[in-house]
């Protein structure tokens, strides 16, 4: 023992003495508890499932979102749970078969299955499996981390069915960027043009275009295009193999989510059978209306002869030779 500079006594402890051994390894073991209790707070916190189990796949460990996802109440007793039996059969035996096999002999797998609710629900997830192994290279304990995926499933259904909707549409559908080069083109596209789609993709759409379209259309289309407005008109367009062709196309601008114009839409359909159609009864209409004129003013001209023939046999003192109703225009 000696004084300090204040004369009071201080001990002195040697840097080997077990004193100071036995501090640093407290302050190790409050930091370690300190990062274990981080650890635990964001695997709580976080809204994917993370779940552990031993070898057998008796599971050990599940976090809030995975209680929540399985719609098991918290403090449940897991012992009697195993991992398996939260899969519907399908993703039990795909995880059974392929997955924890896969995460053992290479450290992870990854895929989509499915969990089952506690009341019945499917729940489609996006599950990666982990084996963590000893020094030994055995297998200690499983543990995975599953994200529900339900809403993404939902939207990749949604389009899927808009997608086929658009490629089995009876009419041309045609998808271009800002510059109007064509990024898509539906089935009915290709037959009504005789363009294959590797030879559409990357064009513009003049390379339908035939010279009997007014430069004042295209302005015009432009225009309304322009300020993020749909324009509704009709072309006479021309094939790869050089007929010709009349279409009626609807093109709308595409916005995103931040109303941005990104491409435009154009549904085409071809009506040149319908203005073939139109041209040939009007073409009936006018000859019936020339037709009409002409036995009209033959029958007026003999209505006006029986009136005169009527008249002279009244100035003569006779009767009519024709019946006043055969005088009415």
């Amino acid at each position: 023992m000696k004084p300090n500079s204040s004369g009071k006594p201080q001990i002195l402890i040697a840097e080997d003495s077990p004193v100071i051994l036995v501090t640093t390894l407290g302050e190790e073991r409050r930091h370690i508890e300190r990062e274990q209790a981080r650890l635990v707070a964001i695997i709580e916190a976080t809204p994917d499932m993370v779940a552990t189990g031993d070898p057998d796949g008796h599971v050990l460990y599940y976090n809030r979102a995975g209680l929540h996802m399985l719609g098991f109440e918290p403090g449940l007793d897991l012992s009697t749970v195993r991992f398996l039996d939260t899969h519907p059969e399908w993703a039990a035996k795909l995880v059974a078969e392929t997955g924890i096999p896969h995460a053992i002999e290479h450290g992870t797998w990854s895929g989509e299955t499915a969990l089952l609710r506690r009341d019945g629900r499917e729940i489609p997830i996006s599950q990666v499996i982990i084996a963590h192994k000893g020094p030994d290279g055995s297998v200690e304990y499983l543990s995975t981390i599953a994200r529900d995926i339900t809403q993404r499933k939902q939207a990749e259904d949604e389009l899927r069915k808009l997608s086929l909707a658009v490629e089995q549409s009876p009419n041309s559908i045609m998808i271009t960027d800002l510059d109007a080069n064509l990024e898509y083109v539906n089935d009915a596209f290709v037959k009504a043009t005789g363009y294959s789609r590797a030879e559409a993709i990357g064009q513009n759409p003049r390379i339908l275009h035939s010279d009997k379209n007014s430069g004042e259309t295209y302005a015009d289309m432009w225009a309304h295009l322009t300020r993020g407005e749909t324009w509704k008109g009709e072309f006479i367009n021309r094939r790869k193999d050089g007929s010709e062709y009349v279409e009626s196309i609807l093109i709308s601008p595409v916005r995103d989510s931040n109303g941005q114009v990104t491409h435009y839409l154009g549904i085409k359909e071809d009506i040149t059978e319908r203005k073939l159609a139109e041209s040939k009864l009007a073409e009936q209409i006018e000859e019936l209306r020339r037709w009409h004129e002409v036995t009209l003013g033959r029958e007026m001209r003999s209505i006006e002869l029986k009136r005169e023939v009527n008249e002279l046999l009244a100035q003569a003192g006779q009767p009519p030779r024709y019946p006043s109703a055969e005088l009415v225009e």
